[in-house]
């Protein structure tokens, strides 16, 4: 018998009032996106349960059957914690759940604390700046350190929310201009980082017991079959937009295979993620790794979901997969 699937998100209305915002809940599902995923899950056979607010399940939770599994959605209030809320109720009450524990999600959801851990499992990542604190622009001159142009964004966001288009800086004043105001939006601390130039993929995969058991390369392209901002920087408005130019598609080309021995090298040093999405981009010099995702996103237009099924993978596959592995993990 297959356990019912508990979605749990802030759910909104609709688009429109999540990409309002701006801030770190901007990424909130809707009450569409939470259909489509009941629908899919359905598809595979799974009962479906929804909490369409964060606390309302963390309410709930000691009350909750033990043959469910939890998929968070979203990730609870505008906090550099948001990520830690579901998983860890879940941990203390001996419910199973989807992704990382709270120790995952607190590494991938730091940009700067991912990279250490980035590093050892082997890729290459950019160099930056941390700037913890507004009064510490006072001494920010990022040219000291990195080379320009840099990337100037929030350090725990996910979604490219506090990502546009002044983000992308091509000397000190600009990068301390754009600082100063994702500090005055709340969106702080900081993370400066030199600029990458090239394609930008994502490895997603899902993992079991500490091995890749399915993968695939997502990326942005547009008509042209040819990642559209090699040269910039994807904003959150461009990802907030309805384009018919631009899709989520399997990446076209080879990549090193080491890459994927580095993922699950990754995989080893935090423990059970289930699924993850490693961002970066593809130079002359190899690929460097932005950020790590455990992508809240259900969406058929996300990297995660959009670039399984553009290789073969339909959502409803994707999804029974995951939740398989996922049990698999915990009961080891």
């Amino acid at each position: 018998m297959r356990p019912t699937v508990v979605l749990v998100g802030d759910v909104v209305p609709d688009r429109k009032v999540a990409v309002a915002s701006r801030g770190f809940d901007a990424d909130k599902p809707t009450r569409a996106d939470v259909a489509q995923v009941r629908e899919w899950l359905g598809n595979a056979g799974y009962p479906t349960k929804v909490f369409d607010r964060v606390t309302d399940f963390i309410s709930a939770v000691r009350d909750q059957p033990r043959d469910i599994i939890v998929y968070p959605l979203w990730r609870g209030g505008p906090s550099r914690n948001r990520s830690v809320s579901v998983p860890a109720a879940c941990e203390e009450f001996g419910i199973a759940y989807i992704g990382g524990d709270a120790f995952v999600h607190i590494v991938t959801e730091d940009k700067s604390l991912s990279k250490v851990f980035v590093r050892k499992a082997g890729f290459q990542v950019p160099a930056e700046w941390l700037v913890l604190s507004d009064a510490d622009l006072a001494d920010f001159r990022p040219s000291e350190r990195l080379r320009p142009p840099f990337v100037v964004k929030p350090q725990y966001s996910g979604s490219s929310i506090g990502v546009e288009e002044p983000s992308l800086c091509a000397n000190d004043a600009q990068a301390a201009r754009w600082a100063h105001e994702l500090f005055r939006r709340r969106l702080a601390p900081v993370i400066c980082e030199e600029f990458i130039r090239g394609d930008e993929i994502s490895l997603c995969f899902i993992e079991e017991g500490g091995r890749i058991v399915a993968r695939c390369v997502s990326t942005v392209l547009g008509r042209d079959g040819a990642y559209p901002y090699r040269d910039g920087v994807l904003t959150f408005d461009e990802k907030a937009r309805d384009d018919d130019e631009q899709r989520i598609a399997a990446w076209p080309h080879p990549i090193d295979p080491m890459l994927w021995r580095y993922a699950e090298s990754l995989v080893r040093l935090l423990g059970k993620t289930d699924v993850m999405r490693i961002d970066g981009r593809l130079t002359d010099t190899g690929f460097k790794v932005i950020e790590l995702t455990q992508d809240p996103s259900l969406a058929i237009d996300s990297e995660l979901v959009g670039g399984f099924n553009d290789s073969g993978m339909p959502p409803s596959v994707f999804l029974d997969r995951l939740i398989q592995s996922s049990c698999r993990n915990q009961a080891k």
